[in-house]
């Protein structure tokens, strides 16, 4: 089952997934250097093997003629969701030197801590188009944890179904018993 290759993208090929899953192109090297800049990952080489989903091509990219949805062989993927830079804190190597009140010169401003510094620096804020979570488990942990989810959910409806058709069988009974107590 294969992976997108692009970062912060958790789409896997499935069975009605409704995402087409295109490997990178190889035989052209002009096309394929495109489709791994615009990845931005660092030293990354793509397998034969390694697709891109169709989330991250422009709807001009597919030639959707016939059955099978192809993409154009000019595509270059454009649409990504790139993490934020991550910022680093910021410590005072060589702390201000303090200085000895003679009395004579007036009281200087206040010099600005570490506090007021980070306080200072703009916020950069990033909107991403998913919204995916944090996901501290493994991929097999999470399989394992759908699996059981959709096990459950499996004897859950069977149970749901049984129940009905009892219901059903009563409710028939009790019609049946009404319409022969009436005397006719």
């Amino acid at each position: 089952m294969p992976a997108c290759a692009a970062i912060n993208c958790t789409s896997r090929q499935t069975r009605g997934c409704g995402k087409s899953f295109h490997r990178f192109p190889h035989g052209r090297p002009e096309v394929l250097k495109k489709w791994v800049m615009n990845m931005r990952r660092d030293k990354f080489k793509p397998s034969s093997k390694a697709v891109l989903c169709s989330d991250h091509f422009e709807e001009f990219c597919f030639d959707r003629t016939g059955q099978t949805i192809r993409l154009r062989t000019d595509a270059v993927p454009t649409v990504f969701t790139f993490p934020g830079r991550i910022k680093k804190d910021r410590k005072l190597h060589n702390p201000a030197p303090v200085l000895e009140d003679t009395g004579d010169q007036p009281p200087s401003p206040p010099v600005p801590g570490p506090e007021d510094l980070i306080l200072q620096e703009p916020i950069e804020k990033s909107v991403t188009a998913e919204h995916d979570y944090c996901i501290t488990d493994s991929p097999k942990a999470l399989k394992r944890k759908l699996d059981e989810a959709l096990s459950s959910l499996h004897s859950v409806k069977r149970r749901l179904k049984i129940t009905q058709q009892k219901f059903r069988r009563l409710k028939f009974k009790v019609q049946s018993l009404e319409l022969s107590e009436d005397p006719v």
